[in-house]
């Protein structure tokens, strides 16, 4: 038989595990409601929404990196950097992920639609 203290912890974890589910909900919310800012040299150059699957290549000087959105998640399939570290990076679609590619001063990122 379940004593007493035992049921609360048990309520209380599962409190926490229910506030926890709905934070990643709210969290991640409509791809309608997300977009993709693309900032390069502290300057933003692009904002896309994230329910449009499209493919962008960024061009600076020499520098480039081919950004691609597809089923409302972002990502870098290719760039000319050395470190290849951006392209190597897991797919974004989360408000507040980002992607970074340092060599090209260039940062990918999840914001609410709509904000700058």
């Amino acid at each position: 038989m379940i004593k007493r203290k035992e049921m609360i912890v048990i309520m209380f974890l599962v409190l926490i595990a229910l506030i926890l589910l709905g934070a990643h909900f709210f969290m991640s919310g409509d791809q309608n409601d997300k977009a993709l800012r693309v900032t390069q040299n502290d300057r933003v150059i692009m904002t896309i929404p994230l329910h449009k699957d499209t493919e962008e290549k960024i061009v600076d000087g020499d520098h480039y990196n081919i950004i691609v959105i597809k089923e409302g998640k972002a990502f870098v399939q290719e760039a000319n950097c050395k470190n290849q570290i951006c392209v190597h990076t897991k797919a974004i679609a989360d408000i507040g992920e980002s992607i970074a590619c340092l060599p090209h001063h260039l940062i990918l990122e999840i914001v609410p639609k709509g904000e700058n």
